[in-house]
């Protein structure tokens, strides 16, 4: 399924909260409901851990990504573009702009919703990133 960063994941079968996890450490927002409400509330006790948990899977995303990276150019197979957020060679260009971000805070707020704060993985100075324009001669 594809989403953007803000969109929000409906979960109709909230269950233990693996689709809201996956929401929040992917920067969408997460509606769920299950008919046991006491699935949910045991997973989401300790949301320091969870933290911890998704920030490790964010970085190990980027790790994996450089060890493809390395793979390809060691086959050498070229890469079209290159994503300036995360200084890195990527496949298509819809990966150009992808951003990982670690999770800051992660906490319940008075309405009993997770909220959760986000840091870039990569702190970079963007650069406009412009497509070539091909030549003309008259």
């Amino acid at each position: 399924m594809y989403s953007l960063k803000g969109d929000i994941v409906l979960d109709p079968f909230l269950g233990t909260g693996t689709t809201t996890l996956a929401a929040i450490g992917n920067c969408r927002n997460s509606i769920g409901f299950d008919l046991e409400p006491g699935l949910l509330k045991v997973q989401l006790e300790n949301l320091h851990s969870i933290k911890d948990k998704l920030n490790r899977i964010i970085e190990k995303r980027k790790n994996d990504h450089d060890v493809f990276v390395q793979n390809r150019q060691n086959e050498g197979k070229s890469f079209l573009h290159f994503n300036q957020n995360l200084q890195t060679p990527v496949v298509t260009k819809q990966e150009k702009f992808l951003n990982l971000e670690r999770i800051t805070k992660l906490f319940r707020n008075s309405g009993n919703e997770i909220e959760a704060e986000y840091f870039p993985l990569l702190q970079t100075e963007l650069l406009p990133q412009f497509e070539s324009i091909p030549t003309v001669h008259p």
